[in-house]
């Protein structure tokens, strides 16, 4: 079953990450902070390591597009990188004022909601 690799995978990675933060929240402890700044810092870390979670189930969602070269279709995940990477290398060519930071973020969530819907062809009459 190729989830149940991706889930060992990613519990690892939590794993690997819980531990990290910690050895930060011991030196946070050092400084006395009160319970609700634990809770909240803790809180606040968990949530970001679930949303890390989740956005690399991006890397299973195929795509109805295919590879420049034709050879596969891609992931959602390559895909958003490679708009993210257009952005960058094609930023002399916005319009002044244009936040290029903003869109680049934009462009690395934008396909997030694919996570559970799947990616639906623009065209399709259904989905």
């Amino acid at each position: 079953m190729p989830g149940v690799e991706t889930r060992q995978h990613s519990q690892a990675f939590f794993n690997w990450y819980a531990e990290k933060f910690l050895a930060h929240a011991l030196e946070f402890l050092r400084q006395s902070p009160t319970k609700l700044e634990i809770q909240v810092q803790i809180n606040r870390l968990t949530q970001q390591i679930q949303f890390i979670i989740e956005i690399d189930r991006l890397k299973q969602v195929i795509r109805q597009t295919l590879l420049t070269d034709g050879s596969r279709r891609e992931n959602s995940a390559e895909h958003s990188w490679h708009l993210a990477v257009m952005a960058i290398v094609l930023a002399e060519y916005a319009p002044e004022g244009v936040d290029i930071f903003h869109a680049i973020k934009m462009l690395l969530i934008h396909d997030l909601v694919e996570n559970d819907a799947g990616d639906t062809f623009c065209y399709a009459c259904a989905g």
